[in-house]
């Protein structure tokens, strides 16, 4: 492992430092996109309404740990926690808005 590089970050505000990561390989890297394309291939085939279970999941758990996100995003990028809660209120209101879209195209769908 001697040949592997890293990747280190710090706090920006305090130069405390967060974590150490080993770099992926381009065979890692490779190996991620297939994984990827793979499970596309199951994920095209689910219905809105497993979709919506999946994107409203999504959302309970941001909102459930939105302050543990805006903790940890202020610490990496070293900008205020205040900043980075609204921020967290957008993303929740954007998927909101994607959970209302799929229910739409269902009730369509269920329509046709």
């Amino acid at each position: 492992m001697a040949d592997r590089k890293f990747i280190t970050s710090f706090d920006p505000a305090t130069g405390l430092h967060l974590a150490t990561v080993v770099v992926d390989t381009a065979e890692d890297i490779a190996n991620k996109i297939n994984q990827a394309k793979e499970a596309q291939k199951n994920w095209k085939l689910t219905t809105f309404t497993q979709r919506r279970r999946v994107i409203r999941t999504l959302l309970k758990w941001l909102v459930d740990n939105q302050d543990v996100c805006a903790r940890m995003a202020c610490r990496d990028t070293g900008k205020t926690c205040e900043l980075l809660v609204h921020f967290l209120v957008v993303i929740r209101n954007l998927i909101i808005c994607v959970c209302a879209c799929v229910c739409v195209c269902s009730l369509l769908q269920k329509s046709n």
